[in-house]
C-alpha cells in the first residue's frame, strides 16, 4: 500500500524533523488513482454493518455486481467460505444459519435485494445466489454498466421528491442518498415546502442563509416537524378536493391521510403533555435552541424568536414521534376501517 511512511519527529533528508505524519502511496496505487480505476464505496452504509461476514462481503459485492453489470450472481459456498476464511459446513441448515444474519444486514442497508442458499444441480455442494439492492446500484460507478431496463426500474422506485430537491439546488447524488436513508413514512415533501417557507422568511430580512440547499438537507436529515397550521401542498389538495369534490375516492384517501396525521399529532401531544410539564418543556426548548443555533447559525440569527421556538418545539415533537410505536398509515387505515364496521 505504501512505499514510505514518515513519523512525527523523524529526521528528513534535509536534516529537519518532520512535524507531521507523511505517507507515500505505492506507485501502482498512484497509477490506478490517476487513471480513474476506482470503485467508490458507500461509507455511510458500511458504518451500519455490525457483523464481520457482512463487512467482509461489503467490498466484494461492489466488484461482483460491477462485473455482472448489475445482474444477479452465484457463488459456490466452499469458494465463498475460503474467500472469507470461515468454516464450510456440510449441512445447508447450518451454513444458512451462519450466513443469514450478515446477509440480512446487507439486505437491510440496500446492498442486497435478495439472497438464496441452495444445493447445486449435482447436490454435492451449495451455491449462494445474490441480487443487488437499489442502494448499491445507485453508486456513481454503476451508472455506465447497469442495463437501461434495470436503470429505468431503479429510477421508478425513487420518490418524486428527489427531483424536487435537485430543482432546489441539492446535488443529485445527495438527494438520492437521502431517498435511501430516510424512512418511507417521513413527510419529506411537507418538510421541503416548510423549509422553503423558512428560507423565504429569511430573505425578507437580510438573507443570511447562504446555502439554501444545505438547509433543505438539514431539515430532512433532522426530520423537521411541520407545524399543524402550515398549509402544505398535500393539505391544500385536500382543501381543494373538498371544495370541488372532483373525485370521491381520491378525496377519501386524502381525508384518511389527514385523519392519520391528526391521530399521530394527538398521540404526540398526549406524550408531550405527560412527559414535559411547563418547566421541563421550557428547558427542553432552550436546549434545542442551542443545538439549532450551532447547526444553522445563519438562519438562527435572522429568524424571529417565535419561529425559532416553533422549530425547536417541532424537533422535540419529532423526537417524541420517533420514540412512539405508531402504526404505519396502511396498518392504521385497516384498523380504522374495522372500527367503523364494528
Amino acid at each position: 500500500m505504501f512505499d514510505r511512511v514518515v513519523l512525527v519527529g523523524e529526521q528528513l533528508n534535509d536534516g529537519t524533523r518532520s512535524e507531521h505524519y507523511q505517507v507515500y502511496l505505492s506507485q501502482w496505487q498512484l497509477t490506478n488513482l490517476n487513471q480513474g480505476y476506482l470503485l467508490p464505496l458507500d461509507f455511510n452504509a458500511y458504518l451500519k454493518l455490525h457483523r464481520d461476514i457482512a463487512k467482509a462481503l461489503f467490498g466484494h459485492l461492489s466488484v461482483w455486481f460491477y462485473a455482472s453489470r448489475g445482474q444477479s450472481i452465484e457463488k459456490k459456498y466452499e469458494d465463498l467460505c475460503q474467500l472469507l476464511n470461515i468454516r464450510a459446513y456440510p449441512y445447508i441448515s447450518k451454513a444458512r444459519s451462519v450466513l443469514e444474519p450478515s446477509l440480512e444486514e446487507l439486505t437491510k442497508i440496500g446492498y442486497l435485494s435478495s439472497w438464496e442458499l441452495i444445493r447445486t444441480a449435482r447436490g454435492t455442494d451449495f451455491k449462494l445466489t445474490l441480487s443487488p439492492g437499489k442502494r448499491l446500484l445507485s453508486l456513481p460507478n454503476f451508472a455506465s454498466v447497469v442495463n437501461p431496463e434495470a436503470r429505468a426500474a431503479l429510477e421508478a422506485r425513487l420518490p418524486g421528491w428527489v427531483s424536487e430537491l435537485v430543482q432546489r439546488g441539492v446535488v443529485e447524488r445527495k438527494a438520492r442518498q437521502l431517498a435511501l436513508d430516510v424512512p418511507d413514512e417521513q413527510p419529506v415533501v411537507d418538510q421541503i415546502e416548510y423549509a422553503e417557507y423558512l428560507i423565504r422568511q429569511d430573505r425578507r430580512g437580510r438573507g443570511k442563509i447562504s446555502n439554501p440547499a444545505g438547509f433543505f438537507i438539514w431539515a430532512i436529515e433532522n426530520n423537521l416537524s411541520v407545524p399543524d397550521d402550515f398549509e402544505t401542498s398535500r393539505k391544500r389538495r385536500l382543501r381543494e378536493a373538498q371544495e370541488q369534490a372532483e373525485s370521491q375516492q381520491r378525496y377519501r384517501m386524502l381525508q384518511l391521510e389527514s385523519e392519520y396525521d391528526e391521530f399521530c399529532q394527538e398521540q404526540i401531544r398526549s406524550r408531550l403533555e405527560a412527559d414535559y410539564p411547563a418547566a421541563r418543556l421550557e428547558a427542553a426548548i432552550r436546549e434545542q435552541l442551542k443545538i439549532i443555533k450551532r447547526e444553522q447559525p445563519e438562519w438562527f440569527d435572522r429568524a424571529l424568536e417565535t419561529t425559532q421556538r416553533e422549530v425547536a418545539l417541532g424537533r422535540i415533537k419529532s423526537q417524541i414521534r420517533d420514540s412512539l410505536a405508531l402504526p404505519s398509515f396502511e396498518r392504521w387505515s385497516k384498523l380504522d376501517l374495522q372500527q367503523r364496521l364494528f
